[in-house]
């Protein structure tokens, strides 16, 4: 998929978020269920890469479903793809997102094949998307003690661990072309 062809709906999302952070926890109940299926592949994407890929890299994606994960230096490094749980038993799923249908399953093509299994939130997914976007870059500014608290503030509104929360931020530049 070329980048910044679309995502438009999940980009206007992030903003009604920015825009009205007191209505944070109604709001993103109502996005989650409203996302559409190239919203749901960005989402994803970056947090499959976060959770399986290396601490650097680059995305493909390939829609309907098709998630490929890039070390920096372009090499294939995973294969996955989104589908609906239950075509699949939730065995097969490498994450599973808490309240919906979807999760992400290693593609038969992945030269890599993780065994971990974990089940994330697409609300908590969606917040933190929302806070690395529009406040992350004022955490940075700070001192290093004082910078370290304010990310781990971010990751706590955002009902992440503080480590999961460090590496989505490390893959959100690789994701915001799609925004």
């Amino acid at each position: 998929m070329a980048p910044g062809a679309n995502g438009v709906q999940l980009r206007s999302l992030l903003d009604e978020l920015w825009h009205r952070p007191t209505e944070r926890n109604i709001l993103v109940e109502e996005f989650v269920a409203g996302l559409n299926d190239l919203d749901w592949l960005i989402l994803a994407a970056w947090d499959t890469a976060a959770t399986f890929g290396p601490p650097s890299g680059k995305l493909d994606l390939l829609p309907p479903a098709t998630i490929h994960i890039m070390d920096s230096w372009g090499k294939l490094f995973l294969v996955f793809s989104l589908i609906k749980a239950n075509k699949f038993s939730h065995q097969d799923c490498s994450i599973t997102y808490s309240n919906t249908d979807f999760c992400v399953i290693v593609d038969e093509a992945s030269p890599s094949i993780p065994s971990t299994q974990f089940s994330h939130d697409p609300k908590s997914l969606l917040v933190a998307l929302e806070l690395i976007r529009n406040r992350l870059d004022d955490a940075l500014l700070f001192p290093p003690e004082l910078r370290n608290a304010r990310i781990a503030q971010l990751a706590a509104s955002s009902e992440l661990e503080d480590d999961h929360f460090r590496k989505l931020a490390l893959w959100y530049p690789v994701i915001e072309i799609y925004l």
